[in-house]
């Protein structure tokens, strides 16, 4: 590769391999014969120590991931249990001095002496015969020795990425596919080792342990930081720091070092890379001994998501991408394939951070430049989403993939970019430019900026009328739908139905991706009206597998509605189907913190609670907190918060379980979500009822009931008055404070009147099961509650103890 420096082979011919023999009279380190002394205690993984037990039938087990997985720290783990066992092992730890062969031989001859007392005194002379000594022979000596052995050997190299003579490398794959049976070679190494390894795969003789599986795991990162807890670190924070790390095992145990009473949250702001420890780990052990052409290739490549071979050269000028990231990738520098075919790759976001804040010292405009190259390659390349936001990144405003980058960012449902996207583009209304105005209300609706959204629709409606020029079909239907959404979304579901149900008709209009939405809102509005089986008939009229061709989002939102909607039915088999499939393919592409997530991570995070399996709610919500607030429909926000605050409460954390009911409660009234609202009051009600605490019961029933009739009256009565704005009916900060403060008033009354009086004999009987759990169902028989009835009474029931144990991420706000 051109950033290796070349050898000077006709000089290096005229020098001795080892001058006067050096290596040879130097003495062996005696400390590498045995595991590094560990810090502490250390933690046994099970679950890997019995994967390690394999190489007892294997010629190779390689044990393979970047720097601070815990290789070091496993391989010594299984080396002191083999040996409680009786086997004989044996520890070589390499060096980077470790060039020569004559060096390793004698380092090999030593490790494996003491493990037998059947070597010839001639093999054990052989490897210090000075100048005769070979590599080879003592290599074939070595497998013939070994056929006499009457039990096996275990040998342990461990950073073998050290090695970095051909000799060696051709020698142990030699020794590899001639060893006797008594001979298990157990390897532990940064980088993919130079081995020939196909024929050991063929014949089962290899076991591979790679990155993936040496992550700590929720049980394994708990009992972690159970046992070397520092001051003032919460077990609270343990799932979302699991996330931000991608279980490296090293970052995690960093994060305890800036724990105490300056950061006792190290993980609630989002773990990164500035922090001291981490950044100095990644910069002395990462990038220091990294060749300059590498390093500035990392650097200059950390502005992207994600990675590919020509995007690399279009970002950094040059045509080495293709072999950078090969050399990357066979180094392991956290470094992960993003598909099958190893053309996408991405870095860890640690590294990533880390790379990215060195980048920024070198100041905002090479950035900036970066960005801009990006953006043209992705438009070269017709993925608009991203070559919008590398735009954005740029300072500049991609006006001119407006229509086709809005359409994109919509199709994967990057709502925040295109809200941030609006103060780009021109202000004038363009009839010309219809679509990407109605895609940008689309926007402003999902994003609960009512008012916005109906005052650009209305807009458009009038340009439309105006310019006397008729809208193609699809373009009608889909400003029309559009203004369903808004309506649904503030909760004024009749108006809604009554825009949607008769664009039903149009379906196909030309448009799948309108088609989406049309049957997605008209859903989502059955739903409200507590009409599951009419949700999922809807569903009919559109192919999941025609209509996820196109985009992802309103794919997301069909999944959403359908496992909704099973999930009222009480089918939480199939409820959970829907939503891990689509969530699971949905941030292959677009990531943990991304609307889709925010989407469906609550109702299986509902689901998840009614099995039982608390630590799933952990992995769940941990990371996405802040997109649930943000994108989260008011079904699944509700459930997000009752779910966290149950949680909470089963860990004894009612402080913690109250504000964050209060927190949620909060928004619901911004945005005039009352039936996201009066679940979350009854809950806060139920849980006040369990405690005993009647005067808190109380105070959750004093608002005036005539405001909730008022409210209700209101809401009975609406209808669709055409485009002009819904007066009273918007959720807008700082708008129409007054009638927010009634419609919450009046749901607080009107929904928890009536769960007083079915709590309160509830609450003298003691806690009873979840509601619409099947007395003496059992696990496999449980109803979700939202299956006893609508969303309200359902959440009004008592909240029953659940088994499992760990702790909830609880949002701090």
């Amino acid at each position: 590769m051109e950033f290796l420096p070349a050898t000077d082979d006709s000089l290096s011919e005229c020098v001795p391999e080892e001058p006067l023999g050096f290596t040879r009279q130097l003495p062996l380190i005696a400390t590498r014969f045995t595991p590094p002394r560990s810090p502490g205690e250390l933690q046994l993984r099970d679950r890997l120590l019995r994967r390690l037990d394999a190489a007892t039938g294997s010629a190779l087990t390689l044990v393979c991931a970047p720097a601070g997985f815990g290789k070091t720290t496993l391989l010594a783990q299984w080396y002191h249990h083999r040996q409680q066992q009786g086997d004989a092992l044996a520890w070589l730890s390499m060096d980077e001095d470790d060039g020569p062969p004559a060096l390793f031989m004698r380092y090999l001859q030593a490790a494996l002496a003491p493990l037998w007392q059947g070597w010839s005194p001639a093999f054990l002379r052989q490897a210090d015969d000075g100048p005769a000594a070979d590599l080879t022979l003592f290599l074939a000596e070595l497998v013939n020795q070994l056929h006499r052995c009457p039990h096996p050997l275990y040998l342990i190299i461990d950073d073998y990425q050290n090695i970095s003579h051909p000799a060696i490398h051709a020698g142990l794959s030699w020794l590899l596919n001639h060893a006797p049976a008594a001979l298990h070679l157990i390897i532990g190494s940064r980088c993919q080792p130079t081995l020939a390894l196909g024929r050991l795969q063929m014949q089962d003789q290899l076991v591979e342990v790679d990155d993936s599986e040496l992550r700590f795991n929720v049980g394994e990162a708990s009992a972690y930081f159970s046992a070397a807890l520092a001051p003032g670190f919460s077990q609270q924070e343990i799932p979302r720091l699991l996330a931000l790390t991608e279980g490296w095992v090293a970052g995690m145990k960093m994060a305890t070092l800036s724990s105490g009473p300056a950061h006792s949250h190290p993980a609630a702001g989002g773990l990164n890379a500035g922090s001291r420890s981490i950044a100095r780990y990644l910069d002395e052990v990462i990038f220091a001994p990294l060749p300059a052409e590498v390093l500035d290739f990392l650097l200059q490549t950390s502005v992207l998501n994600r990675l590919h071979p020509a995007l690399c050269d279009a970002v950094t000028g040059k045509t080495n991408g293709e072999a950078m990231l090969a050399w990357i990738a066979q180094r392991n520098l956290f470094l992960s394939a993003l598909d099958e075919g190893g053309l996408w790759f991405r870095y860890h976001p640690l590294m990533r951070d880390a790379l990215l804040s060195r980048l920024q010292r070198g100041g905002e405009e090479d950035i900036r430049r970066l960005h801009e190259r990006a953006g043209g390659w992705f438009a070269g390349q017709q993925l608009w989403a991203e070559a919008i936001r590398h735009a954005l990144a740029a300072g500049k405003g991609g006006a001119g993939h407006a229509e086709v980058g809005a359409q994109s960012l919509a199709e994967e449902g990057d709502i925040d970019t295109m809200v941030r996207w609006i103060r780009y583009l021109p202000a004038d209304l363009d009839p010309s430019r219809i679509d990407l105005q109605i895609n940008l209300a689309w926007a402003l609706a999902h994003r609960f900026r009512f008012q916005d959204a109906r005052q650009l629709l209305d807009a458009l409606e009038t340009l439309a009328a105006a310019s006397g020029e008729a809208l193609a079909h699809s373009s009608w239907v889909k400003l029309r739908v559009v203004r369903a959404i808004c309506e649904a979304f503030a909760e004024n579901i009749p108006q809604s139905i009554a825009i949607v149900e008769p664009l039903l008709r149009e379906v196909p209009c030309g448009d799948v991706w309108v088609d989406g939405l049309v049957c997605n809102i008209l859903s989502y509005c059955h739903l409200a009206n507590s009409r599951p089986q009419q949700a999922l008939d809807v569903q009919q009229r559109v192919s999941g597998e025609r209509e996820a061709s196109r985009n992802l989002f309103v794919g997301v939102y069909r999944a959403f509605v359908m496992a909704q909607g099973y999930l009222r039915q009480g089918n939480l088999v199939e409820a959970e189907r829907q939503a891990s499939r689509a969530l699971e393919a949905a941030e292959r592409q677009t990531g943990a913190r991304s609307s889709s997530g925010a989407t469906l991570a609550p109702i299986l995070a509902e689901i998840a609670w009614e099995q039982g399996e608390t630590q799933r709610i952990d992995a769940l919500l941990a990371l996405r907190l802040e997109t649930i607030d943000d994108f989260c429909p008011p079904d699944g926000f509700s459930r997000c918060y009752i779910v966290l605050a149950r949680r909470a409460r089963l860990n004894a954390r009612r402080e913690d379980a109250e504000s964050l009911l209060l927190h949620a409660e909060g928004l619901a009234v911004q945005r005039g979500w009352l039936r996201a609202l009066a679940p979350l009051l009854a809950e806060r009600l139920s849980q006040s009822l369990q405690d005993g605490d009647i005067s808190a019961a109380e105070a959750l029933l004093s608002p005036a009931a005539g405001a909730g009739r008022r409210c209700g009256q209101k809401r009975r009565g609406a209808r669709l008055s055409g485009p002009k704005p819904l007066p009273g009916a918007d959720g807008e900060r700082g708008s129409d404070g007054g009638g927010a403060a009634a419609r919450y008033a009046g749901g607080r009354a009107g929904a928890q009147r009536g769960v007083a009086v079915r709590r309160a004999p509830a609450a003298a009987a003691g806690p009873g099961p979840v509601a619409g759990e099947c007395p003496g169902a059992g696990r496999g028989g449980r109803r979700s509650r939202a299956a006893a009835g609508n969303a309200p009474e359902a959440a009004a029931q008592p909240a029953g103890r659940r088994p499992g144990a760990g702790v909830v991420a609880a949002a701090d706000r």
